[in-house]
């Protein structure tokens, strides 16, 4: 029996922690705040940054802004407020990315959480590697609240090949504001919004307190702050749960070194569990065969060693993280929700049974299509809403995402799924690098063409129990990481035209899978296909027990 689902309809909104204490303020025992006092910040620039969010609508000019360099520090500001005689008002600031002025308060003290990724790029304090638990039975990593989660993506690719399990569209919002809503995106049918995939925080109370939560220990809490709007306390620290990220098969190679050297080039991954060099190859657009081609090699690389008489040879697969992007096009709204609610109904199969990512969004303008976030079809996929057979002004689109599971490597792994391509003749001189004055080499094996023709045949057979238009199957394949950051792509772009810091007035709505249809009626053929709305409307299909 399929799950009972919710479909999320969203012009897009982004919220942040926020934590008020509703009592007036008072400058004079505002200034008088001990040990915070050299963090907090009376500078205008500071207080003009602290005043807007990324609606554009409201602005609230604090007294001051606090830039904590632990949780410490947003204690002792939260304990003066609520000992305070007459108090004070203080909110958590992420990256700024709410739309009514929900991180802002007026008179009060804004909390800026956000570091700016300073650990990501070498600077400050870094958090720890992922560890793996066997108690949760998985991996995870501890992140301060108000990192963002492109950083903590990238940190944790570095450091064995994992990434979130739950994500949003747009990767900078800090950990806490997305944790204080819910974090939704295309995974959240599968994994449950990011809410879903925390195991622990550390928590500031409103009476200055830093607890920590989890299921087991101060549950309540827990509960009450995921999801809470930022009224039970200020996120410090989250523990996020990890898996390994999709990797796409590319190449296979053997390498020979001396044995005094392999300690030196094998270095252990918690994620693997196997040994694994980050040594990179790079052979640029060189063809393997008359369908192959790479652009580089590199890690990590998974191997299995064996002697060869005083040589040791380590076998690789090399592994590229990649991500096949579909689209396609509805002109039946009933179609369109159907197909959604049945991909949905999938999650739990096998990899190769289901798409890892499933979305959708509104077309109620054919400017939509290449507006900011849909560029996907332009210029290479250009998409004229007028020469589409659709029985109406509004037209649907499904979009799904498959990544390159790891499960393949081991497939590839077998004997009759490699074919040797001899190095003499197709690349000319043999690739080498040097390491501690030792010269490698690297013999080039293609992967099979087989398993990405079976990896194919297994989306088109996705493909062919949904019902949308006929010749409108839109497919590209990128990065992991592209992938995830593809708004932020479009962002740069819009900033460099002078069209991102402009008013949002967004709105996220949850409507049962029994009304959707009416909402298709009165609000996207109605209000929004009457006014011909230029701004994205997004569908996710959510399942109920996530």
């Amino acid at each position: 029996m399929t799950t009972p689902t919710l479909l999320l309809v969203v012009v897009i909104c982004r919220l942040i922690s926020t934590v008020g204490l509703t009592v007036e303020p008072d400058d004079a025992e505002l200034l008088r705040l001990g040990s915070v006092g050299s963090r907090l910040s009376l500078d205008p620039s500071d207080i003009e940054e602290a005043s807007g969010d990324f609606g554009g609508t409201v602005r609230t000019e604090p007294l001051a802004v606090l830039h904590p360099s632990s949780a410490g520090d947003v204690a002792a500001l939260v304990r003066s407020a609520y000992g305070s005689v007459m108090g004070f008002p203080v909110s958590a600031r992420g990256h700024g990315h709410c739309i009514n002025g929900q991180a802002g308060t007026a008179g009060g003290v804004v909390v800026e959480m956000n570091r700016r990724g300073g650990w990501a790029r070498g600077e400050g304090t870094q958090p720890r590697p992922p560890q793996y638990s066997a108690r949760l039975g998985g991996y995870y990593v501890d992140v301060w609240g108000g990192e963002l989660w492109i950083d903590v993506l990238r940190w944790t690719l570095r450091h064995g090949g994992l990434a979130p399990v739950s994500w949003t569209d747009y990767l900078y919002l800090s950990v806490g504001g997305t944790l204080s809503n819910a974090g939704i995106s295309g995974q959240a049918f599968q994994h449950g919004p990011q809410i879903s995939n925390v195991y622990e925080m550390d928590v500031v109370t409103g009476k200055g307190e830093v607890m920590t939560c989890s299921n087991e220990r101060n549950p309540d809490l827990f509960h009450a702050v995921l999801g809470g709007l930022g009224q039970f306390g200020i996120i410090t620290r989250a523990r996020i749960a990890l898996e390994p990220a999709p990797q796409r098969v590319g190449l296979k190679a053997f390498l020979c070194f001396q044995l005094s050297i392999a300690p030196t080039t094998h270095l252990s991954t918690p994620c693997q569990r196997r040994p694994r060099t980050d040594v990179g190859v790079c052979c640029c657009s060189q063809k393997l065969g008359a369908k192959t081609r790479f652009t580089c090699l590199f890690g990590p690389f998974h191997c299995t060693t064996k002697r060869d008489g005083g040589m040791r040879r380590a076998r690789f697969v090399a592994l590229r993280r990649r991500v096949r992007w579909i689209r396609v096009l509805y002109s039946d709204f009933t179609a369109f929700t159907r197909d959604q609610e049945y991909l949905i109904s999938l999650q739990g199969r096998p990899p190769s049974e289901r798409f890892d990512y499933i979305e959708g969004f509104v077309i109620v303008d054919e400017g939509l299509v290449n507006n900011w976030r849909s560029s996907f079809f332009s210029p290479r996929n250009p998409v004229k809403i007028s020469s589409l057979d659709a029985r109406g002004s509004v037209l649907y689109c499904l979009e799904v995402a498959r990544n390159y599971h790891d499960s393949a490597a081991d497939s590839v792994d077998q004997p009759q799924a490699i074919r040797r391509c001899t190095t003499k003749g197709r690349l000319g001189k043999i690739p080498t690098w040097e390491h501690e004055e030792e010269i490698f080499r690297i013999d080039i094996i293609p992967s099979s063409l087989s398993y990405f023709k079976d990896d194919t045949r297994e989306v088109e057979a996705l493909l062919r129990e949904l019902h949308f238009m006929p010749a409108t199957v839109f497919t590209t394949d990128l990065q992991y990481v592209d992938f995830l950051d593809r708004v932020h792509k479009k962002e740069v772009e819009l900033r460099a035209k002078g069209l991102w810091d402009v008013p949002h007035p967004w709105l996220n709505l949850f409507v049962p899978a029994s009304r959707i249809a009416d909402f298709d009626h009165g609000v996207f053929k109605g209000i929004l296909g009457r006014n011909k709305t230029s701004g994205p409307i997004l569908i996710y299909p959510m399942n109920r027990s996530k």
